[in-house]
Parts: structure tokens; sequence; C-alpha cells
């Protein structure tokens, strides 16, 4: 996982991955990662963070708010997911629409 994704300038490195079940019967999925701007100041949200599995998308719920990284700095950032269904092979999706044409990277996770 710890390999730089690099998208337009801005580069993501995956840290951890955690899948809990609590009872509501919802699974919720962590994602913790880094990102580190690149030549130019970036701005990024939970909207550049997606899961991609079985044809659909899911968006988090909680995590990275508005978030501004200067050019050339770094900062560990997180996001919560809550989702229904079991997930086959599915694909961690960082974009950044800073940029045109919109860049994006994607990672392949294990299944939860």
């Amino acid at each position: 996982m710890g390999e730089p994704l690099d998208v337009a300038g801005t580069s993501f490195v995956v840290l951890n991955v955690e899948s809990m079940s609590p009872r509501s019967g919802l699974r919720e999925i962590r994602v913790m990662f880094q990102a580190t701007a690149g030549a130019t100041d970036i701005q990024l949200s939970r909207g550049n963070v997606r899961i991609l599995a079985q044809g659909r998308t899911h968006r988090p719920v909680e995590g990275l708010p508005a978030t501004s990284l200067r050019a050339g700095t770094q900062r560990q950032l997180w996001v919560r997911f809550e989702i229904e269904e079991p997930l086959r092979q599915p694909v961690l999706s960082f974009t950044d629409d800073m940029f045109a044409p919109r860049g994006e990277v994607r990672r392949a996770l294990a299944g939860f």
C-alpha cells in the first residue's frame, strides 16, 4: 500500500485501511493516507476520495474537511465510509479537481 500515487503533481500514499462491522449492519471502512502537494497549492475535500466497486461509487461520510495544502507541504488525512454490502474487488480512487483535465489515480484494495 505504501507506494505513492501521483495525480497532477500531488502525491497520495495510503497508510492504512481498516474495516469494521458494527452492530448497525453497515460496514465501516476507514482509510488513512498522506497527501503531498506538488509545485502549487491544492484544495482537498471528501469529494476527492471514493471507493469504486461492483459498478457503484461510495463516498466518505466523515473525515477530510476542506483542506488547503501549500505547495511542497505534506499532511496525514483520513476518511470514513459506511457501506451496506460486502465489496468485491474494491478500488480506492483519488482525484484532484484543481487541474484540467481532472486527474485520477486508482489503487486496488483487498475485499471487505
